[in-house]
């Protein structure tokens, strides 16, 4: 799990603190040059949080093309470097990220890119500006194309800062948005293997992303009426090993309700079958059943989910990916499933419809 940033709480002040410190930092001094405009209000009839946000976004955006359409200028304009990820990654969200669709499965994408940090741990406004447009952008467009989808939309921009800031992690999910229509079904744990007994959909979906699937489901919620969705302060949880232990070297996820020794049926929380426990990785082990397995698993990773998000203080649900492995080597063959990612944030909505710009032609 990567840290949350370190600036969370410029996005949680009470409202009037919060308030005037956006207005502090949006002002921004250039040596013996013309301070760039801020754009002017354009929301209306929202809740004075995302007002607030979403003015300091906007203000933030005008800055950068400011220096964007001025590159020769010469400015003492500096920004603080971790508080501008945080900014970069608010822009990508409410500029060109999707919330809440209904996608078949997500694909991940990262790279790093350097950051020419300056004094007190900053970045010139002119670097500011340039790194967004000519490397972070492109980045997250070269991810965009990369997905092996027909139909797809950008559903995170998840930015992170790397030894202390001199780089940023640029992290992204591309969603499929091609769905298929089909009665409930039995399928195999996962590898993209499809359904149990005819193979349905062998390649493309499995257990895990289906599950998957049924949790962006449960925590779908439309925004108010005529309004979007962003997220701003991302935070990733991953959980890769069914048989994560506990300081006390106990079973973290172990199934409380399961008294029989472990057999490959609901031994835990999250899915794993062994080849050395009961009848080993047989056909009924492989296979979960859509009214039983299946359903013990997908209430099962939302109860995990919803730890997370309780823990967040007061960030929500903004996508997941879920994969089924199967591990054969010269010590243990077995299956299991990996929660690979799933994103929260704190999530606001504006009036400007997102995305206001689309990423394959920017």
């Amino acid at each position: 799990m990567k840290n949350q940033k370190f600036f969370t709480a410029l996005y949680r002040l009470p409202t009037f603190s919060m308030a005037a410190l956006l207005f502090t930092i949006a002002v921004v001094v250039v040596s013996c040059q013309k301070t760039p405009d801020v754009q002017e209000p354009v929301v209306t009839g929202l809740d004075e949080e995302s007002n607030i946000v979403t003015q300091h976004i906007l203000d933030f955006k005008a800055q950068m093309e400011y220096y964007r359409q001025n590159p020769g200028l010469r400015s003492e304009a500096k920004k603080e470097v971790l508080e501008t990820i945080l900014d970069w990654e608010a822009d990508l969200s409410m500029s060109f990220c999707h919330s809440y669709l209904d996608l078949t499965d997500v694909v991940f994408y990262d790279t790093v890119i350097d950051l020419p940090l300056i004094s007190d741990d900053s970045l010139w406004m002119t670097d500011v500006s340039s790194k967004y447009y000519d490397e972070i952008v492109l980045a997250v467009q070269t991810h965009y194309f990369a997905a092996p989808f027909s139909s797809k939309e950008l559903m995170v921009a998840d930015l992170e800062p790397v030894n202390g800031g001199d780089s940023v992690w640029v992290g992204t999910l591309i969603g499929n948005t091609q769905l298929f229509a089909h009665p409930p079904k039995d399928w195999y744990w996962g590898k993209t293997q499809g359904t149990c007994l005819d193979n349905e959909y062998y390649g493309t979906l499995d257990a895990a992303i289906k599950i998957a699937q049924n949790t962006r489901s449960h925590y779908d919620e439309d925004p108010p009426e005529g309004t979007s969705w962003y997220f701003t302060d991302l935070e990733e949880h991953v959980i890769l090993n069914p048989l994560e232990l506990d300081d006390e070297g106990n079973y973290i996820y172990i199934n409380p309700n399961d008294d029989d020794d472990f057999d490959n049926f609901q031994d835990f929380l999250i899915y794993y079958a062994n080849d050395d426990w009961e009848d080993g990785l047989i056909e009924d082990v492989r296979c979960l059943e859509h009214y039983g397995e299946l359903a013990f698993y997908k209430q099962n990773y939302i109860n995990i989910t919803q730890t997370w998000i309780d823990s967040s203080g007061g960030k929500k649900f903004k996508e997941c990916e879920y994969r089924g492995v199967e591990i054969d080597n010269t010590n243990e063959n077995y299956l299991r499933h990996e929660l690979t990612r799933t994103v929260l944030g704190f999530r606001y909505h504006t009036e400007i419809i997102v995305p206001t710009d689309d990423i394959s032609t920017y």
